[in-house]
């Protein structure tokens, strides 16, 4: 009887031993994994209502599409899934392992890789922001059988501690406190970058040849209707070279086929800005450009395609919440930024601002500026030149109206407007809701200045 109690006894704490390590083992390599997945994807696997829809594709969606701002305008529940340099055959997968998950109505498609010839990108890191955070299962690993042989080692892909073992020396604080996304999964890109336009092509000039981008574009449109889920393709703006508008263009017949629309945004006039609405020369979109976007493409989910507003369910009520998170995140973001980059960011709805110009505006031969505070409202040139002082009311709630001197602006707003500085521009912006000031600075030299 004593042998039988000892050799239970034995087993047991073999068991806890086994099961200690194993949870030791996990939490290690919890903390030495790289952190860019579980920050861009967990708030989705941790919502437990389904998401009416998912934005899928390449960097030009995850820059472009901002879901906090199609909760505000229209109460839209969605999540961007986009992922640097993901080719469509990877976008395919994110695709299917999301469906694991939720039940959309509808899916948005970024079609930016309908030329591609790779499965996946060069740069296997990418891949990784897409895969590291997915749970195991049957959809990973086929994924990573269908993508990885010409890639890379399905082993780190599946468990990567193997591949991340080694970086001790490497943790920060980030490891221990993740920042997790505030943007759905969006990405805000912050720049204003230097446009190369090219001359638009006719949209019958085209890329013909068979590509896997072509292939797995398909095969996501077959998927999706397959599940009874509506499909809606897109291209993106950005400042596409003649090569890069002719492939964009080899994807009407697609559309034409599967019967599903698409929207080519290089030829929609109007909806942005290349001057002010990039973060480089010829591929994304700044946080202007997106909202841009967000908003038109807002505009046709909740008309055409009749997707829910949400924002009086209590079932969402959390989205509340995580849109003043956002709030909060975008006037983090706000304060950091230097001159060009700060006028850009204006150019939002969640915004007033209230800008004090000592010596009037002569700053840029380009007129980049000009076009900054044109950017945020319409504005009078003849209001702007001059060495005279210059005092404007920019109200993004008024939908970008423009009001110039002083006695368009409230005293307390003026006092603080006319410190003494040396600064080429003082602004102040509120809250376009409440009327509680967001940011108070000057920029000296177009850079800002530290608070007093």
């Amino acid at each position: 009887m004593r042998k039988v109690r000892k050799r239970i006894q034995t087993a047991v704490c073999l068991v806890v031993c086994l099961a200690v390590a194993w949870l030791a083992f996990l939490r290690v390599t919890a903390l030495v994994q790289r952190k860019d997945s579980l920050e861009k994807y967990q708030p989705f696997y941790e919502q437990k209502e389904d998401f009416d829809v998912l934005l899928i594709g390449t960097s030009h969606m995850i820059n472009g599409v901002f879901p906090m701002e199609l909760w505000a305008d229209y109460g839209i529940v969605s999540y961007n899934f986009g992922g640097h340099d993901n080719q469509p055959a990877t976008t395919y997968w994110v695709l299917q392992n999301a469906l694991q998950y939720t039940n959309p109505k509808m899916v948005v498609l970024d079609v930016f890789g309908a030329a591609s010839q790779s499965k996946a990108s060069d740069d296997l890191s990418y891949l990784h922001l897409s895969t590291d955070s997915m749970p195991f299962s049957e959809v990973k690993v086929k994924m990573l059988q269908d993508i990885l042989p010409e890639y890379g080692n399905i082993t780190d892909f599946l468990f990567d501690f193997s591949l991340y073992h080694n970086r001790w020396n490497e943790l920060e604080e980030r490891d221990f406190f993740p920042n997790i996304t505030r943007e759905k999964g969006a990405e805000s890109r912050i720049n204003v970058g230097e446009p190369q336009v090219s001359a638009r092509v006719g949209m019958q000039e085209r890329f013909e040849d068979e590509s896997l981008g072509k292939e797995y574009i398909e095969k996501i449109v077959a998927l999706c209707q397959e599940r009874g889920i509506e499909i809606l393709l897109v291209n993106l703006p950005f400042p596409a070279s003649v090569e890069k508008q002719r492939n964009a263009n080899s994807v009407y017949p697609i559309a034409e086929k599967y019967g599903v629309s698409y929207v080519n945004y290089l030829y929609q006039d109007g909806i942005v800005n290349y001057d002010t609405d990039v973060y480089d020369s010829d591929a994304h979109l700044n946080p202007s450009g997106a909202r841009k976007v967000t908003r038109d493409l807002g505009r046709i989910l909740s008309e055409e395609y009749h997707m829910p507003d949400h924002r009086q369910d209590e079932k969402y009520a959390g989205w509340w919440e995580d849109y003043e998170a956002y709030l909060e995140f975008k006037a983090e973001k706000l304060k950091e930024q230097n001159l060009k980059e700060y006028l850009m960011m204006l150019s939002d709805d969640d915004y007033d601002c209230y800008l004090y110009l000592p010596r009037g505006l002569s700053w840029d031969e380009t007129g980049i500026f000009q076009k900054l505070l044109g950017n945020i409202a319409e504005i009078n040139e003849a209001d702007l030149t001059g060495t005279d002082a210059v005092y404007l009311s920019l109200k993004r709630s008024d939908r970008a109206s423009f009001q110039s001197g002083k006695k368009e602006i409230p005293r307390e707003i003026l006092q603080r407007l006319e410190k003494e500085t040396d600064d080429i521009l003082t602004a102040v912006v509120v809250d376009s809701k409440n009327g509680t000031i967001v940011d108070e600075t000057g920029f000296d030299e177009k850079k800002r200045r530290d608070p007093a």
